[in-house]
């Protein structure tokens, strides 16, 4: 018996799912949020350990989407920060919709380690 005749998955999809991590996920398959998240940080305020769950309503039609992250201010001062949350969509020809973009003002008390929950985007 070959070391390969193992079967981690019965077709190809779903053996790069369950076992190699070569190549970008397959949606749908056990991966949550496809593709591009990024996250820019400028200041004295870190965000750390960033958690986002989406649930999804109405036959896809309708997500909502649940965010908790980790901010530390290293800094021996209070660090007044603006968090802002963008959901975009990418259309033909490399042009993107912006579906949601939100604010949040957020204070990180001096020499702390909080965690903060963003209010649901829909």
């Amino acid at each position: 018996m070959s070391m390969w005749s193992f079967q981690i998955g019965k077709d190809v999809a779903t053996q790069y799912v369950e076992g190699w991590d070569w190549m970008c996920p397959i949606r749908d398959r056990n991966t949550g949020i496809w593709d591009e998240v990024s996250i820019s940080i400028s200041g004295p305020v870190n965000i750390t350990d960033p958690h986002l769950v989406s649930t999804f309503h109405d036959d896809f039609k309708r997500s909502y989407l649940h965010c908790t992250l980790q901010l530390e201010n290293k800094s021996s001062w209070i660090a007044d920060c603006t968090l802002k949350i963008q959901v975009s969509t990418e259309l033909e020809g490399n042009i993107c919709l912006v579906e949601h973009l939100q604010s949040y003002a957020i204070t990180v008390p001096p020499q702390s380690d909080i965690e903060y929950t963003i209010p649901s985007v829909s």
